[in-house]
């Protein structure tokens, strides 16, 4: 490698700026003593991509003394990492080297939405198709559910699932009422891939087209009417495929719990293999519905950056580590992991082509990801089309800046969202106020809202805005309560386990669910007891301010 090649005249250089430069310009020493990459990896394969970028840097080391990995990974959610890229990424401790995204799509998108920006010229003009790995995008639901449309002999298309979902009789319409409504879950389409195909997918089923959609087809009425009465009988969102399969698991995939949720194939593969599997509850299976009319592929591109910190030793580490992920060995590492090969192909052999619920000889027909200006269109409808919330929060923050994230996140929100506060501890009735009309109402109780400084009556606040939410939930909305808390329970009652049991035990037509933000020194695992037991998710980033906006972004 390029790396252990250092001539005595570059040490020498090197030196003469140290002593110059002071220890001000180690950095820039060290960057060339030790050149490395940082790859940013899509959530689903970057535990695997950080034990393989070990592995490699085990066997490629700098020379030098001192020297850390050669390569190292960052876990960034695909579109999250689009929209860094869109702005050139800001923070250049976390700038990488190489983006390896879930799917092509999202370099497609960046393309699009840097054209004509000084990012441009970032995004290789020429980009090579290397895949990494391969998974198409199914349509994962329980196996009763899934043997109750013809899986896995019949394959449903895309049109019957949706118009499923949007059927008021629900199941009952396929002659099963005891299956209850048809609950469809998605994942958001601006973060997760397996959320943008499936709206590429829902346009694909609106216009019938094969691949000549354009951005006026996009915007015709009866497309539009087709993907608002879909996304209104959205169950509810969630960020990442990821995010739902935990909460299904914890529920042990009771089909009450959701109908059918759009994920890679390599997810259900996971999914079913325990590895979302909590609390000793072993899962009811999922299939793996491949649907008649076509899927797209998370292909799993590795991208190689034009970016001015690029030089030709980051260069030669990058291109050595993705021809050495696309060995044989490494190849049987992704199978092994529930993805196809570089070539979309399920390995003889391996786990994939045995897994229950899995039809290795599908899909049979791929749909194309639109052109630029279409898929942009497309991205950008969601927002109009999304499924509006109503949002009770129950609020103990413990500093100014907790309160201060809370307000910035409601701000982000849509006017059609409604939105209202419960300070713990309270167990006053809140109007929740559609933004619309009440925004500066809603930022002002949230900013004059007083810090807990100490244990709460946590869960008698908890127990009262999923009372009040639930006494009033709106069909036409996705209902929850958000708990955001920094402090712990001061053990009023109801318990944590009385509180669990009553979550548990409500049938409602209607579900609301709860979601929480553990900060400070609320306590995790009671939080993540109490969204689990109402269907929730909890929001995990180490940034209060991004576990905030993460949470309150995915309704």
């Amino acid at each position: 490698m390029a790396t252990r090649d250092r001539r005595p005249l570059l040490i020498a250089a090197l030196y003469v700026l140290l002593y110059v430069g002071g220890l001000g310009a180690w950095p820039a020493v060290r960057a060339q003593l030790c050149p490395s990459i940082l790859i940013a990896s899509s959530s689903e394969k970057a535990n695997l991509m950080t034990t393989l970028a070990a592995e490699f840097s085990a066997s490629n080391r700098n020379t030098w003394a001192g020297c850390g990995n050669v390569v190292t990974v960052e876990q960034v959610a695909s579109g999250q990492a689009e929209r860094e890229l869109e702005q050139g990424w800001p923070d250049t401790a976390t700038r990488p080297d190489v983006w390896a995204p879930a799917a092509t799509t999202w370099v497609d998108l960046l393309a699009q939405r840097v054209s004509g920006t000084r990012f441009a010229s970032e995004i290789p003009a020429e980009r090579s198709s290397d895949s990494i790995a391969k998974s198409p995008l199914v349509i994962a639901m329980p196996d009763v559910m899934a043997r109750t449309l013809g899986w896995p002999q019949k394959q449903p298309t895309w049109s019957e699932v949706l118009q499923l979902a949007a059927d008021p009789k629900g199941w009952a319409d396929k002659g099963h009422p005891e299956l209850g409504p048809f609950r469809l879950g998605k994942t958001d389409p601006t973060t997760s891939t397996s959320g943008i195909h499936t709206l590429i997918a829902e346009y694909y089923a609106a216009t019938a087209d094969a691949g000549g959609m354009t951005p006026a087809s996009v915007a015709q009425p009866d497309t539009r009417a087709f993907l608002a009465r879909i996304e209104a009988n959205v169950s509810h969102y969630a960020p990442t495929a990821g995010d739902f399969l935990s909460d299904l698991s914890a529920v042990g995939g009771a089909p009450s719990y959701i109908s059918a949720i759009p994920v890679e194939e390599q997810e259900v593969f996971k999914y079913n293999a325990g590895h979302y599997q909590s609390q000793n509850l072993a899962p009811l299976p999922l299939d793996a519905i491949y649907p008649a009319d076509g899927t797209l592929y998370a292909d799993h591109p590795y991208l190689v950056l034009d970016a001015p910190w690029m030089d030709s030793g980051k260069r030669q580490i990058a291109n050595d580590f993705r021809d050495w992920l696309l060995r044989s060995e490494q190849q049987a590492r992704f199978a092994a992991a529930g993805f196809r090969d570089a070539g979309g192909h399920v390995v003889p052999g391996s786990d994939l082509g045995r897994a229950k619920g899995i039809v290795a000889s599908l899909p049979g027909h791929t749909l194309a990801v639109p052109p630029g200006p279409v898929l942009d269109a497309i991205v950008r409808s969601w927002a109009t089309f999304r499924k509006p919330a109503r949002i009770l929060i129950v609020l103990a923050a413990g500093t100014a800046a907790e309160r201060q994230a809370v307000e910035d996140a409601v701000m982000n929100l849509g006017d059609a969202d409604a939105v209202g506060v419960m300070v713990a501890p309270t167990k006053q009735p809140v109007s929740v106020t559609a933004l619309k009309n009440g925004r500066a109402d809603v930022e002002s109780a949230i900013a004059s809202a007083p810090l807990a400084r100490g244990p709460t009556a946590l869960y008698v606040t908890i127990e009262a805005a999923y009372g009040e939410l639930s006494s009033s939930a709106d069909p036409s909305r996705i209902n929850a309560v958000v708990v955001i808390a920094s402090v712990v329970d001061d053990g009023t009652p109801p318990s944590l386990i009385d509180l669990e049991v009553e979550l548990q035990g409500t049938k409602a037509a209607v579900p609301v669910r709860i979601y929480t933000v553990a900060l400070g020194k609320a306590n995790r695992s009671a939080l993540t007891a109490i969204e689990r037991a109402a269907g929730g998710y909890v929001s995990s980033s180490p940034d209060p301010s991004s576990a905030i906006r993460t949470c309150l972004a995915n309704f």
